[in-house]
């Protein structure tokens, strides 16, 4: 029987997150030439996007300004080619990254299920079988879009995001100013969504785990449900663990909710400011028309890789919750390993025999005391005593435990 059952939401260690990233992205050390296709192919989208406000600057300033309709037609198309090339490296970039990243997963699960069909007895004696396979297969599916965004979202947006400061600061300082000061509020509100909400993550995947488990050790013994006429009550408990499920993932994602209006609001305001305060310095002449345009241009590119990393650092805190569950089984030791000398099994034939075996599983008590026998393939025979007499020990020993 499980200690751990379906109605028991498992325990997890508290590890450090920094350290599970860290130990996700070694996975993508064997793919180091995608990777660097990858961020190639995102390097020239970022460069076309940072230039399209600029060229658009030179054209209200230059020749719309002066009535230059052959320069503003070359600008038009170089503009268009910069776009299409852009197009053409945002496809093939995320292209790539979904090859690299099922690869990652196909490795992941393979290297749990693996370290899984190492764990002794005990292991399975302490979770249903529908919480083991909720973490080789829902949790290791979480880790996707995190694989995938890791490279294609974070690094150019972070990137994007520098340039952006670098040349708003350079178009206009006071302008550029007036944009971040938005910033320190959503700083808090991230800091906020990291202790709370991956806190309530953690809790809809236990819950999850709990669903699992019954559906499998209900359908598992649906003859003895159907024999005794337990269909109700089986339907009434899963009703009961789905509606806390339910109530878990809303609980969840309340709070993840938020954060998109925050950001919103705070793009908004932070334009408001720009425009209020272009207008004073286009009534003294400080600025032009042209530098008007770009900066907005700019502003809009400053809060989209702000979105987007929000987006990501918000998906971040809630698949560590995944990461945390897959790792948690990956650390555990089995109680029994191979040695250094240990050789393949020879062709099993079904002979089993105990010579003069003594065991007992505390110092001073021996459940079985020098115990020889010997079963010949295709021998069946009956294991009968008391309670506590041994039966399952000669069992588990067969297979070391």
């Amino acid at each position: 029987m499980a200690k751990n059952t379906f109605r028991e939401d498992e325990e997890l260690k508290k590890s450090v997150n920094i350290k599970i990233i860290i130990r996700l992205l070694k996975y993508m050390k064997d793919y180091k030439i995608e990777i660097a296709k990858t961020l190639f192919y995102m390097a020239i989208v970022v460069i076309c996007s940072l230039l399209n406000p600029y060229i658009l600057k030179i054209a209200i300033d230059n020749n719309i300004r002066y009535r230059d309709v052959k320069g503003l037609i070359i600008i038009g198309i170089i503009m268009i080619i910069m776009n299409i090339l852009s197009m053409i490296c945002s496809r093939l970039r995320i292209f790539t990254m979904s090859k690299v990243t099922n690869n990652i997963l196909l490795t992941i699960r393979q290297e749990l299920y693996n370290h899984i069909q190492k764990l002794t007895f005990s292991f399975f004696d302490s979770r249903p079988v529908g919480k083991i396979l909720a973490r080789v297969m829902g949790d290791v599916n979480s880790l996707q879009d995190l694989f995938t965004s890791s490279i294609t979202t974070l690094i150019p947006e972070t990137v994007t995001f520098l340039c952006v400061i670098i040349i708003m600061l350079s178009l206009d300082y006071r302008l550029a100013l007036v944009s971040f000061s938005i910033l320190p509020f959503m700083f808090a509100f991230m800091f906020y969504i990291q202790t709370v909400s991956r806190k309530r993550w953690q809790i809809f995947r236990k819950k999850t785990s709990n669903l699992n488990a019954y559906i499998h050790e209900d359908f598992s013994g649906v003859r003895v449900t159907q024999s005794f006429a337990a269909e109700k009550k089986t339907s009434s408990m899963f009703f009961d663990l789905a509606k806390t499920q339910m109530a878990s993932f809303i609980d969840a994602v309340r709070l993840n909710d938020m954060f998109w209006p925050l950001v919103e609001i705070s793009s908004g305001a932070g334009m408001v400011l720009v425009y209020w305060y272009s207008a004073k310095l286009m009534g003294i002449g400080s600025i032009t028309v042209g530098i008007v345009v770009a900066f907005a241009n700019y502003v809009s590119m400053f809060w989209r890789p702000i979105m987007n990393i929000s987006n990501f650092y918000n998906m971040l805190v809630t698949n560590l919750a995944a990461a945390e569950r897959i790792f948690e089984i990956m650390d555990i030791k089995p109680d029994i390993e191979d040695g250094k000398e240990a050789v393949d099994a020879p062709l099993i034939k079904g002979e089993v025999e105990f010579k003069n075996v003594t065991f007992g599983y505390e110092d001073g008590t021996v459940v079985l005391d020098d115990v020889s026998f010997k079963v010949r393939p295709g021998e069946t025979i009956a294991l009968v005593g008391p309670t506590g007499a041994g039966k399952t020990t000669i069992v588990n020993l067969i297979s070391r435990f």
